[in-house]
């Protein structure tokens, strides 16, 4: 299937993410795009010097808690397993969702990918029933000195 072909069913799944989500009391924004602009000592320096915008398919955090605790999560909806090769060859886009949330998740179908394959601190969810969402893996939030 080519990525235009695809494009229904990635719409379709994002949205029913944000609707979840929403209906969880997570504030949701959609084709987020983030640009790090600090300095990022931790960061590897071949990394840092190709950092670039970045877009994700979905921000969420808690609307009711204090700014110190909202969790923040990035979701990429990926329909095929081609999409998740590719945004595993991203390390630009990786790094970013590693400095700016506390879990990186990457929906897809079920029987997509196998939760083995998703990188250890991130997270994968798998469509449930109608409207639900199944946490197939947690995400971790990364490690930051």
């Amino acid at each position: 299937m080519t990525a235009s072909a695809d494009a229904p069913k990635r719409a379709a799944l994002t949205a029913r993410l944000i609707a979840f989500l929403r209906a969880k009391g997570r504030s949701c924004e959609e084709n987020v795009k983030v640009t790090l602009t600090a300095s990022l000592s931790n960061v590897e320096p071949c990394i840092r010097a190709q950092l670039h915008t970045v877009q994700f398919d979905v921000f969420s955090r808690f609307e009711e808690r204090a700014v110190r605790h909202q969790e923040a999560h990035l979701y990429q909806v990926a329909v095929t397993r081609s999409d998740f090769l590719a945004l595993m060859a991203q390390c630009n886009k990786r790094a970013v969702a590693e400095w700016v949330c506390e879990g990186f998740y990457i929906v897809a179908p079920a029987g997509v990918l196998a939760p083995e394959e998703i990188p250890a601190h991130y997270g994968l969810l798998t469509p449930d029933g109608e409207s639900g969402f199944t946490c197939v893996k947690s995400a971790m939030a990364p490690a930051r000195a």
